[in-house]
């Protein structure tokens, strides 16, 4: 619970007591009687009453240090005049001298109440009693009234009724005739209360603008407390202890520190990076350098492709691994003429670059217009040749054809097939004898 201070003024110096009072109510039913301010003690003698405070409120200042106090609307209840007046900036014991009606009203001495005050004062007894009473009989003793109120008390007819009373002083019930004073008005000295009235029947509450110390655990009910009613965090964190202790707000650093590493049981974060190109994370949970001879083709090296030709010396390459390491295949799309018996004339060629071993294979469908013919062919690079043959038309129009392969390695220009007619210049090397036009074709793929 949050620690709630009252300061209770008291009236220190004990005051000899009044003579008492007897007031006689009227026969008549229901009829009420003033028994004047509290605090005050009453007492029945004979028949039976009921007793009840009768008290109005509001809001008002005075300008400066003035017994002219104005209220900010004109009461429900409105003060008596003779009755006591209390609230913040207001001397215990000040009266009501004068009400304008509305909301003008004469305190008995000069004094500074600041604007919005809540002030309190004893009203006019009703004709109408409340429900709220207490049932006085002279069994009992006094009853006290500690109370800046209005003291009203009501016959509900029948025999005359006595009361006795008794302005409160000094508190007679003590052996000695002497003690502790009655109380004035309450008060909150550190602000943790908020009370209003300061007298009569006062009501006290956690002000919840102050800024409250709790000294002992509190419970709250179930779901009592909503997400927006806890205070507001950073961007990336989040409530939690890395030492045990008052909850803190955690990093995002913090965070990443309290999980767990990922083991063969258990799900977590990976190792932190070692930060290179060289080591790999293993599946038993550490970065390690890669083992060569753990693989299964340890005879390859690390620093190579071990799908390279050249790190293979026994076995068969698929043919599924040849395909993509880069075919190359094309047709010449129209007849070359053989026209100079001095020269070679290139046929269908591919452009594969001068990097990498190459294996090239094609074929040529050679013919000679006028008569029979000599046509030598080769396989080259434009420098090396790679493959030749001898293609041999036996009569004019005829055909031959020449097919040729062979490996190269960093070709120096694109791969070919190059025919010379030696006997005529009327030969040909033809593109579409077969009507497919592929008479004339040479591919190629890399191998290393």
């Amino acid at each position: 619970m949050k620690k709630l201070l009252i300061a209770v003024a008291l009236a220190l110096a004990p005051l000899p007591a009044l003579a008492q009072t007897a007031i006689t109510l009227p026969i008549a039913a229901n009829a009420v009687a003033d028994l004047g301010n509290g605090p005050t003690k009453v007492r029945m003698i004979a028949g039976n009453a009921s007793i009840f405070t009768s008290q109005g409120s509001g809001v008002g200042s005075t300008s400066g240090a003035s017994t002219a106090l104005t209220l900010t609307a004109t009461p429900a209840t409105a003060p008596i005049v003779g009755g006591l007046i209390s609230g913040a900036g207001i001397t215990s014991g000040t009266t009501v001298t004068a009400y304008n009606g509305t909301t003008g009203i004469t305190l008995s001495a000069a004094m500074t109440v600041v604007g919005g005050t809540a002030v309190s004062w004893g009203a006019a007894c009703p004709s109408t009693p409340p429900s709220n009473v207490i049932q006085a009989s002279p069994q009992a003793g006094y009853y006290v009234m500690y109370t800046q109120a209005r003291v009203c008390a009501v016959s509900p007819g029948g025999p005359v009724n006595t009361l006795l009373v008794e302005p409160i002083f000094y508190d007679q019930t003590t052996p000695n005739g002497s003690g502790g004073g009655a109380v004035a008005s309450v008060g909150s000295s550190d602000g943790t209360l908020t009370i209003s009235p300061t007298t009569g029947l006062v009501v006290a509450s956690i002000a919840l603008g102050h800024a409250n110390t709790w000294t002992a655990t509190q419970t709250f009910p179930n779901n009592s407390l909503t997400l927006a009613e806890f205070p507001t965090l950073g961007a990336n964190t989040m409530i939690g202890s890395v030492a045990g202790g008052t909850p803190i707000a955690l990093s995002q650093a913090q965070q990443t520190a309290m999980l767990n590493l990922a083991t063969s049981a258990l799900q977590g974060a990976l190792p932190a990076w070692p930060n290179n190109t060289t080591t790999f994370f293993r599946g038993d949970g550490s970065y390690q350098t890669l083992n060569c001879a753990a693989l299964t083709n340890g005879a390859a090296s690390c620093s190579t492709d071990a799908t390279n030709a050249a790190n293979i010396t026994s076995g068969t390459l698929p043919p599924a691994r040849l395909n993509g390491l880069g075919a190359l295949v094309n047709s010449l799309g129209g007849d070359v003429a053989l026209n100079n018996t001095s020269n070679y004339f290139d046929g269908p060629s591919v452009a594969q670059g001068s990097t990498g071993t190459w294996f090239a294979s094609g074929s040529v469908v050679l013919t000679d217009t006028v008569g029979s013919g000599n046509i030598l062919c080769k396989l080259w690079d434009g420098t090396t040749v790679i493959a030749s043959g001898d293609g041999n038309p036996q009569s004019a129009n005829t055909l031959a054809t020449v097919s040729l392969s062979g490996f190269l390695a960093t070709p120096a220009g694109n791969l070919r097939i190059s025919c010379r007619d030696t006997s005529s210049t009327s030969g040909l090397i033809k593109f579409n004898a077969t009507n497919n036009s592929k008479d004339s074709t040479i591919s190629a793929f890399r191998i290393n």
